[in-house]
Parts: C-alpha cells; sequence; structure tokens
C-alpha cells in the first residue's frame, strides 16, 4: 500500500492500491477525492494533510512575503502526490534513513504532536521497521523523529 493511508476519498471497503499504480490511476483517485468531500474529506488522512499544512506555515513564517500560505484542498493533494515517492524512499532500509534523514534541528519534531508519529507507526511498516532497528541501537527516539520529520518537512517544502 501507499504511504498515505487509506487513500484520499476511498471507501473502507475498496482495497488500497499498490504502489505501482500508474499516475494516471493515481490522479483519478484523487480527483476523485476531491469530488467526494473536499477539504473535510481530506482529513482523513491524518496525519498526512496536517503536516503539508504545517509545512506551509514554515514557509511563511521564513519568508516574509508570503501574504497566503493556506493551501487548497488540490493544492494539499498535489503536494501529497509529488512527495509520496520521496517519503516512502526515506525508510526502505535504515541505511536509506540514515542517508537521507541528516541530523536536523529541534524545530522539525517541535511542530510535530505525539499523536502524529503514533499514527505514522500504525501506517508505515517500512517506517516502524527502520525505526525498530534504529532505536536505541544507533539513534534516540527523540533524534529518530527530529531526523525523520525534517526531511518530511524538506521534501514538503522543496
Amino acid at each position: 500500500s501507499g504511504v498515505w493511508p487509506d487513500r484520499i476519498g476511498r471507501e473502507a471497503s475498496q482495497p488500497v492500491p499498490a504502489m505501482g499504480q500508474t499516475q494516471s490511476e493515481e490522479l483519478r483517485e484523487l480527483q476523485e477525492a476531491q469530488a467526494i468531500g473536499g477539504r473535510q474529506r481530506l482529513q482523513s488522512v491524518f496525519p498526512w494533510t496536517d503536516l503539508v499544512e504545517r509545512a506551509a506555515d514554515r514557509l511563511a513564517l521564513r519568508d516574509p512575503t508570503t501574504t497566503n500560505c493556506e493551501l487548497t484542498s488540490a493544492e494539499v493533494l498535489d503536494v501529497l502526490e509529488r512527495a509520496e515517492p520521496r517519503v516512502r524512499d526515506l525508510t526502505e532500509t535504515p541505511e536509506d534513513f540514515l542517508q537521507q534523514c541528516p541530523p536536523c534541528g529541534v524545530e522539525a519534531s517541535a511542530l510535530v504532536p505525539t499523536s502524529w508519529a503514533e499514527a505514522l507507526l500504525s501506517q508505515l511498516p517500512t517506517l516502524r521497521a527502520t525505526r525498530f532497528r534504529l532505536v536505541p541501537r544507533q539513534l534516540t527516539e527523540e533524534l529518530f523523529w527530529k531526523r525523520y520529520f525534517g526531511a518530511v518537512f524538506s521534501i514538503f517544502c522543496g
């Protein structure tokens, strides 16, 4: 299954497509999600939409000339669609994690409630496995999440 749990707008009885689906299938799925319920429907993709919005807020704080950091549901969907392969790659292996999630400042993890990390662990088997192999052997719990969320925010802001 993909990074985004139960795909946006998907009914619980429908299967989650594999990551190998074509871009047109993903685009159709995302368009259907917009038609089904727009912004309110996006809230079911916890915490991914929250992470995108938090990244937009970070950009606005860094660039005072930004006048509107509110993202439309279409913009959130676009960010999620473009970021998914890169976010998925962060935790394919512990080695990938250590390479692609460099040490970063405290601001990345300070922006993230614990419930988001818990939700991600339940949704992403590769994240769960990578964390299991790295914490506490190579990284502390706090450092693991700082690095992960720093990389995720970097992807979303890039």
